[in-house]
């Protein structure tokens, strides 16, 4: 199969990129964080999923990505696929969102102290995440809330998303963040 004709099956163009983050920037602080950080730094969704507060330094405007989650019962961390970390500066967009994130994340936990298990997760479950009274608060968010694959049709129609190009380091992969 021709190069090209890959490259335009697994990226997503910028137009649906900015569909993708208006979408999810709406759908609440922490998938607009997790959509917005995907898309600056090209994360893969396991890495993100296994990213710790510990490695953001939100006053740097960067992350540090050196492992991923491997399982979320029991949380069980690995190494990346690339097997080097990598430090990535951010865009002030997206520390933004991260910071608005971390704030509703700490409320949280403050309002359910008794009942939030802090594995120090960037993305934890809320309580939207919630399906089953045994499911923890602050556990690993569930990678099938990540699949956008079935809203690909409605996002195309959303509004204009960020307002300046996606960071030079981003590599725009669907499959990275929903497989």
């Amino acid at each position: 199969m021709d190069k090209r004709l890959i490259a335009r099956i697994n990226y997503w163009t910028a137009t649906e990129a900015k569909a993708v983050l208006a979408a999810a920037v709406t759908a609440g602080a922490q998938t607009g964080a997790f959509f917005t950080l995907a898309l600056d730094s090209g994360a893969r969704k396991s890495e993100l999923l296994g990213l710790q507060w510990s490695d953001l330094d939100l006053d740097a405007g960067t992350v540090t990505i050196s492992k991923q989650l491997d399982d979320d019962d029991p949380v069980t961390f690995g190494v990346t696929k690339t097997k080097r970390a990598r430090t990535i500066t951010l865009r002030a967009d997206t520390i933004a969102r991260v910071r608005a994130h971390r704030k509703a994340q700490r409320e949280l936990m403050m309002a359910n102290r008794t009942t939030y298990v802090d594995h120090q997760l960037v993305f934890a479950k809320e309580p939207a995440d919630q399906q089953a009274p045994t499911a923890a608060l602050g556990t690993p968010w569930a990678k099938a809330h990540l699949s956008i694959r079935s809203k690909r049709r409605s996002l195309s129609t959303c509004g204009v998303g960020i307002p300046q190009p996606l960071h030079s380091n981003a590599r725009i992969r669907p499959k990275s963040i929903c497989h």
